[in-house]
């Protein structure tokens, strides 16, 4: 550095604030954060038998020099420049000198660690494994010289370094428990770089290493982050009881708590609670939580993005704007709360994703996706961590998701997380295997059990024998609900319906198709005219597939539906009647044969052929209370046969779980942009038999290039079966963020086949 530029007269952090201010910022957030952590702080001096003073300062070093690598003329000259296309030299990696000189190497089982280190350097990109080692190969004539010194504004770093353990003293009171030794400036980068990493380079990785690396890391993110803008922020929720009070007893239909919501209310520790759907769960499981925060995060999760967003929008107008969401496509719900503010839309997408937000809905993939070491993994596991977590729907999930649903709930509970799981069709092999893994109180619905609200017809027929029926209840401005089994086989059943309508020169306005194979702005657009149809005066046919399972909060007058597995079924039956209070002195559920090809749906013949017997003995011709109805699950799911089955899937999920965190060294980052790598496969939440890709239509390009806003293209995408639609896929141009197809889709039927080819049946996804 030439003698002109050897000092500045202030070295800043960002454009408009010095370093010194940022680092205070940041302090003051830590001290707070400690706080927020103290449960996960405990837990990590418990794994390492250290003292919690020594976690605390080690924390405090981490963020006091995590960004003292911008006393660099590299950095200094990029924050001071008007060139766009300005670098510098990585800040995190100049930082590293600093970091390792102010504490020891922490041992764990005799190995030196440098969680610290680890921290920092990656603040602000992914820790991997090649981390930064471009940067080491690209200039060796500088990383491995002998003069690093000359990289920083040497007397302001120096200075600032020196100064650590009075500013500990000063914010806790109390002497700085290490001794500062010199930063090494005559050490390469190659070799830091390798020192760091060479305790966590092993296949035989201590476990105690990703909790204490995910501390670190999120304590790092959350000191950082809050410094950088969110003054206002809070870590958790206190007053999920008197809001919702407040919320559900102004209703006029409130009359008072039912007796399952009671009973949550006043439990501590784990819940499992079943009751038919519409009665109430939700409200149950609020209170449940509401006594078992102890300060720490409620996240709430569902099976699906649809029911997600439903929750969300529930949740936010009980508990405020500090309550998040997060899915695969929730920027775009983000985006619309915030009128497209970007710089508002960045910010909620990275607190929300990480679970920073006091209340969270989410899908349960968000979650999961942690174990896979997805991006920010550490945060979403801290988060998680003495949280109250409600799994909602917890019977819709493939013993696969449930297999992964089971190790992060063991992991978990050993870091004060407590769990509720609710199901309207809780079969005994669910409730054994959870009693087994976490000590929980178990409620089951006594003031509902009596309600019948269903009188089912099993008809050994093609579904399509049931139109003229259908168009007669549609006469009598009946709400009709009808489910298939696949896309297929429900386009093939609304084009005969519309037919018939049509025919009749009836209102084919009232008749609407809804699927998975929508794109998310036709999708939206039918689920709020199913559900606006609830409360109409005139008649309304919806024929949907399985994903109108769990997804809508609707009370149609008659259901038609293919013949599905009895947890399936109980779902649908869900949709219709739901109150209770509507006349059922004829069939209100007919149910029909099912398709040549739905064991592609349900895992085989054998599941149909069982429910198709538990119907035909124990449903037609009757009209069952819930109480009924939920015994049966147990005969499609015998508990010791299907326990035995899950077990073997749980073992080949642990399997691929050690796989991929040793080859990940437990804590590396899972990179993203490698889709081809073997560990990608593995990371998948779902059980996909027929693999997914989420496409444009290409009739779009011309609208998406029109958008004003980029993320707004999210709400064209569609998610098609790759192995049907790949012949579909169009080459990416140059600057195509998106992946467009070739597709026969209209907004009336969504997405039927490739152009110019023929159909081909598919489950639905």
């Amino acid at each position: 550095m030439d003698k002109e530029n050897s000092s500045f007269t202030s070295v800043l952090a960002k454009p408009t604030e010095t370093l010194s201010v940022h680092i205070n910022n940041s302090l003051f957030f830590l001290k707070s954060s400690l706080t927020w952590q103290a449960p996960n702080i405990e837990h990590v001096c418990k794994l390492l038998n250290v003292e919690h003073d020594e976690i605390i300062a080690r924390l405090f070093s981490m963020v006091y020099l995590h960004d003292i690598g911008k006393s660099s003329d590299s950095f200094q000259r990029h924050i001071r420049s008007s060139d766009k296309k300005s670098r510098a030299f990585p800040h995190a990696l100049l930082s590293l000198p600093f970091v390792i000189a102010s504490v020891p190497a922490l041992k764990i089982r005799g190995i030196e660690e440098y969680f610290e280190a680890l921290a920092v350097m990656s603040h602000h990109t992914p820790f991997y494994d090649d981390l930064y080692s471009q940067y080491v190969d690209a200039n060796p004539e500088i990383l491995y010289s002998k003069n690093l010194d000359a990289l920083y504004c040497k007397e302001y770093a120096l200075r600032f370094y020196y100064y650590l353990p009075q500013c500990y003293v000063n914010y806790f009171n109390k002497p700085y428990p290490f001794t500062l030794s010199p930063p090494d400036f005559a050490t390469s980068f190659g070799t830091i770089l390798s020192k760091v990493k060479s305790g966590v380079r092993r296949e035989d990785l201590p476990d105690e290493v990703r909790h204490v690396h995910s501390l670190f890391v999120s304590t790092m993110h959350y000191a950082d982050w809050l410094a950088s803008g969110e003054s206002a922020y809070k870590y958790t929720e206190e007053t999920v009881g008197p809001r919702l009070d407040l919320h559900v007893k102004h209703k006029p239909s409130f009359r008072s708590w039912h007796e399952i919501q009671k009973q949550a209310g006043t439990i501590t520790g784990n819940l499992m609670l079943s009751a038919p759907t519409g009665k109430g769960k939700t409200e149950a499981a609020l209170l449940w939580a509401n006594s078992n925060l102890c300060a720490g995060k409620l996240l709430y999760l569902l099976p699906t993005r649809v029911t997600t967003n439903a929750m969300y929008d529930r949740l936010k107008d009980m508990l405020g704007d500090a309550t998040g969401v997060s899915h695969g496509t929730s920027i775009l719900k983000i985006a619309e709360d915030e009128k497209w503010n970007e710089s508002k839309i960045m910010v909620k997408r990275l607190t929300f994703g990480t679970f920073m937000s006091p209340t969270t809905v989410a899908t349960v993939d968000q979650l999961l996706l942690s174990q896979f070491n997805w991006r920010h993994w550490e945060m979403v596991e801290q988060n998680a961590s003495n949280a109250a977590i409600i799994f909602d729907e917890i019977h819709a999930y493939d013993f696969y998701t449930l297999a992964l649903i089971t190790e992060i709930v063991k992991m978990l509970t050993r870091k004060g997380s407590r769990f509720a799981f609710l199901s309207a069709t809780l079969p005994s092999y669910l409730k054994e295997h959870f009693t087994k893994l976490v000590n929980l109180k178990i409620i089951e619905d006594k003031e509902f059990k009596s309600l019948v609200r269903h009188n089912i017809a099993y008809l050994n027929q093609d579904i399509s024998d049931s139109i003229d029926l259908i168009i007669n209840e549609y006469k009598s401005n009946r709400k009709i609900l009808v489910i298939l089994n696949t896309v297929d086989a429900a386009i093939d059943f609304y084009r005969k319906v519309r037919d018939a309508v049509t025919t009749q020169n009836l209102n084919t306005d009232r008749l609407l198709l809804y699927h998975s194979r929508f794109i998310e702005k036709h999708r939206g657009e039918k689920e709020k005219r199913i559900k606006d149809a609830t409360d109409s005066n005139y008649g309304f046919i919806a024929i949907t597939t399985q994903v109108v399972e769990v997804s809508l909060d609707i009370d149609y007058d008659i259901l038609f539906t293919q013949l599905a597995p009895l947890d399936a079924l109980v779902q649908r039956f869900g949709r219709i009647n739901r109150k209770g209070s509507k006349s059922i002195t004829k069939p209100n559920v007919l149910i029909y044969s099912n398709s040549r090809n739905d064991h592609l749906v349900y895992g085989g013949e054998e599941n149909l052929e069982k429910a198709r017997e538990i119907v035909e003995s124990h449903l037609t011709g009757r009209s069952p209370s819930e109480e009924q109805i939920s015994q049966l699950i147990d005969l499609q799911y015998p508990k010791d046969r299907t326990l035995a089955d899950f077990q073997k899937e749980w073992q080949n999920v642990k399997s691929d779980l050690r796989v991929l965190q040793r080859e990940l060294w437990d804590i590396q980052t899972l990179l993203l942009g490698k889709r081809e790598n073997a560990l990608y496969k593995i990371a998948r939440t779902r059980d996909e038999k027929i693999p997914d890709i989420e496409v444009i239509p290409e009739l779009y390009r011309e609208d998406i290039e029109r958008l004003p806003h980029k993320l707004e293209a999210i709400n064209y995408l569609v998610r098609i079966p790759l192995i049907r639609f790949r012949q579909c896929l169009i080459p990416k141009n140059d600057g195509d963020t998106w992946t467009y197809a070739a597709l026969e889709y209209s907004s009336e039927e969504g997405a039927a086949a490739c152009k110019n080819m023929g159909a081909v049946v598919i489950a639905d996804d």
